[in-house]
């Protein structure tokens, strides 16, 4: 008898967490259908004000824009003194707008003194420092080129050669 007893729970214990399983999977069935009706609300009202929706978002970026332009041009004066000012002179000023999503401009730079020509980019020379590894390794084929050419002795070229190793900021002279 004493072994009929632990069977009996172990047989109560699956019959009760199988009836908890399917009570829980009815109710997610009942959620889902709650939540599919009121997608489906949700939806059919946005749809039947959709054009009021669009007309309200249409009408604010319009109103934004009038908003903008009408501070603009109370402050076109201001801009055009500071746009005047000789730190500005044959520059071109670029305004950014909402953190540089929008950018505005301003002027032109001029490259000879003349308005109507503008500013080539492969006229204007780049200025970039060398890289102080490239430095050494020109300075190096500098140093063979001199003793191909027989203008320094192989002793020079070792001295040299390592005084460069040693300290790359020596100089070298061209011929």
């Amino acid at each position: 008898m004493k072994s009929e007893k632990p069977e009996k729970k172990k047989e109560d214990k699956g019959l009760f967490s199988g009836v908890m399983v399917a009570y829980l999977v009815l109710l997610l069935h009942v959620l889902l259908l709650v939540l599919v009706a009121v997608a489906v609300v949700f939806f059919r009202g946005v749809v039947e004000y959709m054009p009021w929706i669009l007309g309200g978002g249409f009408a604010l970026i319009l109103l934004s824009g009038y908003l903008f332009f009408r501070k603009f041009r109370k402050n076109a004066e201001k801009l055009r003194e500071v746009l005047s000012d000789p730190v500005f002179r044959d520059r071109a000023v670029e305004v950014k707008l909402f953190g540089g999503v929008a950018s505005l401009r301003l002027g032109q730079p001029v490259a000879s003194g003349n308005p109507a020509e503008p500013i080539l980019l492969d006229r204007v020379p780049v200025m970039q420092l060398e890289d102080p590894e490239a430095q050494r390794l020109r300075r190096l084929d500098q140093l063979v080129r001199l003793l191909d050419q027989g203008l320094i002795s192989p002793e020079e070229f070792g001295r040299l050669k390592n005084e460069l190793l040693a300290d790359p900021t020596m100089p070298i002279i061209n011929p």
